[in-house]
């Protein structure tokens, strides 16, 4: 690897720590930076329960490394109590790409036009928990219309409707049915259990489960009818399920807090928590009552099936990617030819060569670079190389180093186990590169540029010549070359 946080060990100067290796750390560095009393949270194993949500790739540094960290300091930490994994979500039976404009991204969410509650529902509805899951617009659709809106949705719009029509509201009777509150209670009960083990699918589906339930309820006792022939037992039946629509209210905020936001306020209780959920006695004032969500129709649906299928029209996708990477080099990417004055091995590192470089400005430049096992002094002194002139500059072992040369890799080459030094010798010192029909020189960046931004624009050696997003690259006319690695990749 080749970048990332440098091992702080004699003799693995050249070693940094994987990310999944340093990423849970940050998490307590990222509280502490927060707040001065994450102490309370992280350092509190008896009074706090850590849970962390995380994609099942993921498992092994979460449960494994991440505890073993934390007990090898000696120290008290507040260790892992819950962990919930999910599995891969797919694409129409695929899998998402964004380059070729398949699949829906969350940036892009907002350009369908269907609310975000919406979105919310189907993922909690269908999180993969236990395996892999597909979206598909077709199951989505299904899912949409049947479920959210056939069930919860027609039955919060059904009763409070029927509850405002006939009775404004006020119901006389003191009585529920009490048959109906106890499955109510019981369901409820199993609702919160299965949030506190964070099992968020299952969660929602038994909520939609008591939805269910008080659809069913309305419909078999025909309320209508009962009003006139058994009229208290159907106003405790209907002051029962209005109640339950407050309750669903409440369980369906983490999930979907603008529908229960919207809800509660038809209620007349806006400002109700978890803590209320059973409690049949708050006082509730119905107001305006409105249809929380509109059907989805097939000529919607296929409309964002094609537009999101990766077979866009061709003027609005083709080389897209590659145009936005060819755009981001030029603006900031600087490689300047630059001539090695001086060298000398690095005092704290086996692998490590300090260059002083000539770049055709006022103060020379030093770099550090660890090709130390492939070229000897001599074969580097004097002559041209490409330097990422702009390069955030960072340590190695004491010593500062302001930008970094390019050299080309055998491709597939994971270990930094070749190199190939990228010489320009036959372009003047300061010579900053473009790639193939650029029209202007790079212009100098504003800020630094991050490593992570440069090594996700794809450089490369193609039948011997240095190529940036399949552009060559050069200048006046003549471009950059390698000997050795005459197709693989360059860093």
């Amino acid at each position: 690897l080749k970048w990332g946080i440098p091992v702080p060990k004699e003799g693995y100067e050249d070693k940094v720590f994987y990310v999944w290796f340093d990423a849970p750390i940050g998490y307590i560095s990222i509280s502490a930076n927060y707040t001065d009393d994450w102490e309370r949270w992280w350092r509190d194993p008896e009074g706090t329960e850590l849970f962390q949500f995380i994609g099942k790739d993921n498992i092994p540094f979460h449960t494994v490394i991440f505890p073993a960290s934390q007990l090898a300091t000696g120290e008290k930490w507040t260790m892992l109590y819950h962990m919930s994994s999910t599995e891969y979500l797919n694409w129409e039976g695929g899998k998402f790409s964004k380059s070729q404009g398949i699949g829906l991204f969350g940036d892009q969410v907002k350009d369908t036009g269907i609310p975000a509650d919406v979105w919310r529902f189907y993922m909690f509805y269908n999180r993969p928990e236990k395996s892999d899951y597909s979206f598909s617009w077709n199951d989505f659709q299904d899912k949409v219309n049947k479920e959210l809106i056939g069930n919860l949705s027609n039955f919060i719009n059904r009763t409070l409707s029927f509850a405002k029509k006939f009775y404004s509201g006020e119901f006389l009777s003191k009585y529920y049915d009490e048959n109906l509150e106890s499955r109510i209670r019981y369901l409820e009960d199993e609702v919160t259990a299965l949030l506190e083990r964070a099992e968020e699918r299952d969660a929602i589906r038994k909520i939609f489960e008591i939805s269910d339930l008080g659809n069913k309820t309305f419909q078999d006792s025909e309320l209508w009818k009962m009003r006139k022939e058994d009229p208290e037992r159907a106003e405790s039946i209907l002051k029962t399920l209005v109640y339950l629509v407050k309750d669903l209210a409440i369980m369906i905020q983490p999930f979907m807090p603008e529908t229960s936001q919207k809800t509660l306020e038809m209620l007349g209780v806006p400002g109700l928590d978890w803590s209320s959920i059973g409690n049949f006695d708050d006082k509730v004032e119905l107001g305006e009552i409105s249809l929380l969500f509109k059907k989805l129709e097939d000529d919607e649906i296929e409309t964002l099936r094609k537009m999101y299928s990766g077979h866009q029209e061709d003027d609005k996708k083709e080389n897209s990617e590659e145009d936005g990477l060819l755009k981001e080099w030029t603006e900031k990417v600087i490689l300047k030819s630059a001539k090695i004055k001086s060298i000398k091995r690095h005092p704290e590192g086996d692998r490590l060569y300090i260059l002083t470089l000539d770049t055709g400005e006022e103060e020379e430049r030093t770099i550090v670079s660890s090709i130390v096992p492939f070229y000897t002094e001599e074969e580097l002194l004097e002559h041209n190389i490409v330097l990422v002139s702009n390069l955030k500059p960072a340590n190695f072992r004491g010593v500062r180093s302001n930008g970094m040369l390019l050299a080309a890799q055998e491709e597939g080459d994971e270990i930094h186990s070749t190199c190939e030094v990228i010489f320009a010798d036959e372009f003047p010192v300061g010579t900053v590169f473009e790639y193939e029909g650029q029209n202007n020189k790079v212009k100098k960046a504003d800020t630094y540029l991050k490593p992570d931004l440069f090594f996700s624009i794809p450089m490369k050696t193609k039948d011997s010549v240095v190529e940036v997003c399949s552009k060559k690259v050069g200048f006046g006319g003549k471009y950059l070359t390698v000997k050795k690695y005459k197709n693989g990749i360059v860093g």
